[in-house]
């Protein structure tokens, strides 16, 4: 379908850059506008990883989750989905990514402190520690001080 996510980011860099860029009056503003469009590039280049992203890590907390469950620990609420997520549903993966996660923060101060499931806040570490490895967004600059 056309134009697709990534021709209509690379537009409005383009519009930015080419248009809007030029008229801009001031460091402040400019490095600003400089900044929102490494953003869009940024975006450009990643975009495409944000779904399968979503899916890797909904799959591997939840499967930390049942784990976690199995081990007679309880949780604040239903590790399934609420709803059945459509594939390259990128907001509903998000939405089940925080609800998991929400789950995941609950009951990680209650693991590192019982021996029985010290094991399984080393697994949550280092499941975070990929997750950060892995995440596919990456910043491209801060905006100028004021």
């Amino acid at each position: 379908m056309r134009p697709t996510l990534a021709e209509q980011l690379r537009g409005l860099r383009h519009i930015l850059d080419h248009v809007v860029a030029p008229d801009v009056q001031g460091d402040y503003a400019r490095d600003t506008l400089l900044g929102v469009s490494r953003a869009l590039d940024m975006l450009v280049q990643r975009a495409g990883a944000v779904g399968p992203f979503l899916e890797w890590d909904n799959h591997e907390t939840r499967a930390i989750l049942h784990s976690i469950a199995s081990r007679g620990v309880a949780l604040t609420q239903s590790i399934d989905p609420i709803a059945p997520i459509v594939t390259g549903d990128v907001d509903a993966l998000d939405a089940e990514n925080e609800r998991l996660r929400g789950i995941l923060a609950a009951v990680v101060p209650t693991l590192a402190d019982r021996a029985e499931t010290h094991d399984l806040h080393g697994a949550v570490v280092a499941h975070l520690r990929e997750r950060v490895a892995r995440y596919p967004y990456a910043s491209t600059g801060t905006l100028p001080p004021r």
